[in-house]
């Protein structure tokens, strides 16, 4: 029940942020998860190589796209976050350190649980995968904590890093030189701290 309730949440939010995007990310899911079924006999190694130039390459086309603009497509939303994901979970497969999972929702939870796509981390399938199956909903103290450090995160992200991203963009837009860059550049490394670990 905990997982339908995360794959759901995980696709509201994700669609919310562009529905063409989720074509990709759902796309990415499920091819995924159907190439292990097909690493059996000699033509394992052959399906890991398509596998893999078409995941890399839809990567690079479209870190492409975003440098050059060549036909103004959308960017799908955390991209990269995913793709390396699914291929971290493909290749662990391939190497024989994990099983393929039969169960697609909880594989699904796993690619689309939607703070992983925004920010990452890129998170192996054999770290998480257990507590995906956990059903359990938690204690009234664990979800008390649970709140306390996602509010905790949002003032790292909203307050700190947001407001030293104002000053660190103001000295640098207006091509400061000596000890104001040098106070930028340590409010900047602030900033991706609290920016990274807020998230």
């Amino acid at each position: 029940m905990k997982k339908i309730l995360l794959l759901i949440l995980s696709s509201i939010i994700y669609i919310f942020f562009g529905w063409k995007g989720s074509i990709f990310l759902f796309g990415s899911c499920l091819l995924s998860y159907s190439i292990p079924f097909l690493f059996n006999g000699k033509k394992k190694k052959i399906w890991l190589i398509l596998y893999l130039i078409l995941q890399v390459g839809t990567l690079l086309f479209f870190k492409l796209e975003e440098t050059f603009s060549f036909t103004n497509l959308i960017i799908p939303l955390g991209i990269s976050y995913y793709t390396l994901q699914v291929i971290s979970y493909v290749v662990d497969v391939y190497l024989g350190k994990i099983k393929p999972e039969n169960n697609f929702l909880l594989y699904a939870s796993y690619v689309i649980y939607f703070p992983y796509l925004f920010i990452g981390p890129i998170s192996r399938y054999e770290d998480i995968k257990d507590s995906l199956k956990n059903n359990k909903m938690g204690t009234k103290k664990e979800i008390e904590e649970g709140i306390l450090r996602i509010l905790f995160g949002c003032m790292k992200k909203f307050i700190v890093a947001n407001r030293l991203m104002l000053i660190t963009s103001a000295i640098v837009s207006q091509k400061y030189t000596g000890i104001p860059v040098l106070i930028a550049c340590l409010l900047y490394s602030i900033l991706l701290y609290a920016d990274f670990s807020g998230g």
